[in-house]
């Protein structure tokens, strides 16, 4: 539903659309609430094309636009094209306003980081009902608890990929680069 006391809009795609809404849920936020607060919500359906017209008409009027998604921004640069001479001043997805990383480009998203995220651009914007102060308590907590750096990932082929044994040495075999030069201290 659009309202003009809506200031904030967010908008996703697919799984990220579900993980938004159980992290809006989280939060506190349910339709009533988006509607107090002044929040807006889009569904897109087909990324591409992308309708501008219905970004643009979507923006009209809010000053703060999320995007939620997964992976890559590709949603994020279909709204920011379609936003261009709105009332918008600021859009977020992959980067908050401030620059710093929001939404991660590789690996998946859950809801509770959608809702740990949602949280971190809403709080200076809105007032949180309680419910969604202590989740976002709750996720800091569980987030502080983790390891600060995920483990690196060693590089692999496919299972299928032909040159997944190619490089496997036989039995007794070694295998050797062409020896670096060194210099010796004099």
């Amino acid at each position: 539903m659009r309202r003009p006391e809506d200031r904030i809009g967010i908008v996703s795609a697919g799984k990220s659309w579900a993980d938004t809404l159980q992290a809006l849920e989280d939060l506190g936020l349910d339709d009533a609430a988006l509607q107090a607060q002044g929040i807006r919500l889009a569904k897109v359906g087909l990324l591409c094309p992308g309708d501008t017209a219905f970004f643009r008409d979507f923006a009209e009027g809010l000053h703060t636009v999320i995007v939620v998604e997964e992976k890559r921004d590709f949603l994020e640069r279909q709204v920011a094209v379609g936003i261009v001479g709105t009332s918008v001043r600021t859009l977020v997805g992959k980067n908050d306003a401030r620059g710093d990383r929001l939404f991660p480009v590789q690996g998946g998203m859950t809801s509770d980081m959608v809702a740990e995220r949602l949280a971190r651009v809403l709080l200076p914007l809105i007032a949180l009902p309680e419910r969604g102060v202590q989740r976002v308590r709750y996720l800091a907590q569980k987030t502080a608890n983790r390891a600060a750096t995920p483990r690196a990932r060693a590089p692999n082929y496919c299972s299928g990929c032909p040159h997944n044994v190619s490089t496997l040495l036989a039995p007794g075999q070694v295998a050797r680069g062409r020896p670096v030069a060194t210099c010796s201290p004099r």
